[in-house]
């Protein structure tokens, strides 16, 4: 399953290894929620889906400017993903 959208594509793979990436048939929604309850202090989360929504469903689409905001807060959530699995290999070391 691919989700639709380079950014969530992104980020689907980088969970992958945890465990957390989207399920065959899950509904966007319901792999949000897996997700917020798993990463309960990101705010980024939510705006990066809300964005998503936007980008796909919304006949407007985004504009350039909060297309380039979801890329930064994908690339930006992506990055602070890779700080805390890091951070938690060092502690169970």
């Amino acid at each position: 399953l691919r989700p639709s959208g380079p950014e969530l594509f992104l980020i689907n793979r980088q969970l992958a290894p945890a465990q957390l990436s989207r399920l065959p048939n899950e509904p966007l929604r319901s792999w949000q929620q897996r997700l917020e309850l798993a990463f309960p202090d990101s705010d980024r989360l939510r705006r990066i889906f809300h964005l998503h929504r936007s980008l796909r469903f919304d006949p407007r689409g985004l504009q350039t400017d909060e297309r380039q905001t979801l890329r930064n807060e994908a690339l930006g959530w992506l990055a602070e993903f890779a700080a805390r699995t890091e951070k938690e290999k060092q502690t169970a070391r």
